[in-house]
């Protein structure tokens, strides 16, 4: 009976784990202007937030300190502080590479995304 329930779970979480190509994010903001006002860049999922154990964030290389919430959908949300990306960047970047890599169990999953950057 518990090898049944565990089979049962690593297939439901197989299921909720995107597609077999992997996982899909979106950064928000899609342009990050480094005078702007604002607190947090998020990165948007498509993979359910219950299937996800540990998640990292690397912006251009650099691993940063994030938070992690569902959205209405019950996906992942990643969000890390603004000030921190901008950090990062330094002073010539135009563009800012996000990758995230999330562990489940049915496996790890990386996408990246890019936005441009304004000065």
């Amino acid at each position: 009976m518990v090898k049944m329930i565990a089979c049962s779970f690593c297939l439901l979480a197989g299921l909720l784990v995107s597609d077999s190509l992997g996982l899909d994010i979106t950064v928000s903001p899609h342009v990050l202007v480094v005078k702007a006002p604002g607190e947090v860049v998020t990165v948007h999922t498509d993979i359910a937030y219950g299937a996800v154990g540990d998640c990292m964030l690397n912006v251009n290389g650099s691993g940063l300190a994030v938070t992690t919430f569902a959205d209405n959908c019950g996906n992942l949300v990643v969000q890390c502080s603004r000030a921190d990306v901008v950090a990062v960047l330094g002073d010539g970047a135009t563009t800012a590479d996000f990758t995230l890599t999330v562990d489940t169990v049915a496996g790890s999953f990386s996408a990246s995304d890019s936005v441009a950057v304004k000065r």
